[in-house]
C-alpha cells in the first residue's frame, strides 16, 4: 500500500486513538519495625556466666546511676500538592500527618493503630507514628543479690507514604519514625561488659506502579547500639544486622534489622523478617558511660509523570496530517 493511501489512516489513529490521558502514577513505601522484649544485663567484672546473671538498669549490677530517659519521634511531610510537616517528640509520639495527607479510606490514621493505608492510584499522603511500649525498671531485689526486673524495653515505628501523579507534574512524600533510649550507668571494676538481648520484627515494601519513568520509592530501617564514655569517646558500637560490633561481639542475628528496599523501575520489593538478637561489650574499664539505642525507620517516594502532548493538540496534529493527505490525492488527480 503507497505511504499516500497509509497517511489518513495513521492520521485518523492518532487524532482518534492517541487522544487519551496518560494512566496515573504512583510510587508508595511503608517500613514497621517492632522491637520487643530488648533486655540489657550489666555483667560485672569476673563473671562468667553472662546467660543468667540478673539484668538491671538502675542502682545495682554494675552500678547504674540514673534513671533510664526515652525519646520517640514521628515526622511526616509531602511536596505539592499537599505541602507542610508534622513532628511530635514524645515517649509515645502522636501520630504525624503530612498537611494535605488525603487517605484512601478517608480517615486520618490514629495514634498506635499501626495500620497501614496501603497504595493508591489517585490518593497522596505521608504519615507515621512511634511509641516506646515500656522501660526496663528494677522492682525488688532477690536473695542472692540479683534485681527483680518489672518489664522490658519495646518499641515500634511505622512510616508509610503514598505519592500520585495526575496533573502531569512531580509528588513526593517523606516520612522518618524513630525512638532513643539513653541510660548513663557506672562501672565499679574493670572487666564489667553489657549485654543486649532482643527479638524484633521487620516489614518493608517498597512499590512502583506506573507507565512513565523518573519514579522513586525508598524504605530504610536502622536499630543501633552505642557506648561512649564521659569524654564521649566511642567505646562500643553494633549497627544491628551488618554482623560485626565494635569494641564487642554479636552473639546472635536472625536478619538484617538495618536494612532498606527500594525501586525505581515497575516492581513491588517487600522484605519481612523476625527473629531473635544479641550482642555484647568487651571489657569495660572503670568509668562512667552513656548509653544509647536508637530504633528508626524511614519512607520517600516520589511520583513524576513525563509530559506529553494535550489529547487536543494531539487531534489537531491528527487532522492536520488528514488534511496533507487530502490535498496530495487533489494534486494528483
Amino acid at each position: 500500500m503507497k505511504f499516500s493511501k497509509v497517511l489518513p489512516l495513521i492520521a485518523i489513529g492518532l487524532a482518534v486513538g492517541l487522544g487519551a490521558n496518560k494512566a496515573h502514577a504512583y510510587a508508595y513505601a511503608n517500613a514497621d519495625l517492632h522491637v520487643q522484649s530488648l533486655t540489657i544485663t550489666f555483667v560485672p567484672a569476673g563473671t562468667t556466666d553472662i546467660t543468667n546473671f540478673g539484668t538491671c538498669l538502675e542502682t545495682s549490677c554494675a552500678g547504674l546511676v540514673t534513671q533510664p530517659a526515652s525519646a520517640s519521634t514521628a515526622e511526616a511531610s509531602l511536596a505539592p500538592p499537599g505541602t507542610g510537616t508534622s513532628t511530635s517528640d514524645l515517649v509515645d509520639a502522636a501520630v504525624a500527618v503530612g498537611t494535605g495527607s488525603v487517605f484512601p479510606g478517608g480517615a486520618t490514621p490514629t495514634n498506635n493503630s499501626w495500620a497501614l493505608e496501603g497504595p493508591s492510584s489517585s490518593d497522596i499522603y505521608s504519615w507515621g507514628d512511634s511509641q516506646i511500649v515500656s522501660q526496663q525498671t528494677v522492682i525488688g531485689v532477690n536473695a542472692d543479690g540479683s534485681p527483680i526486673f518489672g518489664s522490658v524495653i519495646e518499641t515500634r515505628q511505622i512510616a508509610e507514604g503514598n505519592s500520585t501523579d495526575a496533573t502531569l507534574g512531580t509528588s513526593g512524600a517523606l516520612t522518618n519514625s524513630s525512638t532513643e533510649f539513653t541510660s548513663n550507668f557506672n562501672v565499679d571494676a574493670s572487666g564489667a561488659r553489657v549485654r543486649f538481648d532482643m527479638t524484633a520484627a521487620l516489614a518493608m515494601l517498597a512499590e512502583i506502579t506506573a507507565p512513565d519513568t523518573g519514579i522513586q520509592a525508598t524504605a530504610t530501617s536502622t536499630v543501633k547500639f552505642t557506648i561512649r564514655d564521659l569524654d564521649d569517646n566511642l567505646e562500643f558500637e553494633w549497627i544491628v544486622g551488618n554482623g560485626v560490633a565494635f569494641g564487642g561481639s554479636v552473639l546472635g542475628e536472625a536478619f538484617d534489622i538495618s536494612t532498606q528496599v527500594s525501586t525505581n523501575t515497575q516492581a513491588n520489593v517487600p522484605f519481612s523478617g523476625s527473629g531473635v538478637f544479641a550482642g555484647i561489650t568487651n571489657d569495660l574499664a572503670a568509668g562512667q558511660y552513656k548509653l544509647v539505642l536508637n530504633a528508626e525507620v524511614s519512607e520517600t517516594v516520589q511520583a513524576t509523570v513525563e509530559q506529553i502532548p494535550e489529547p487536543s493538540v494531539i487531534a489537531l496534529v491528527g487532522m492536520g496530517l488528514i488534511g496533507v493527505a487530502a490535498a496530495r490525492r487533489r494534486k494528483k488527480i
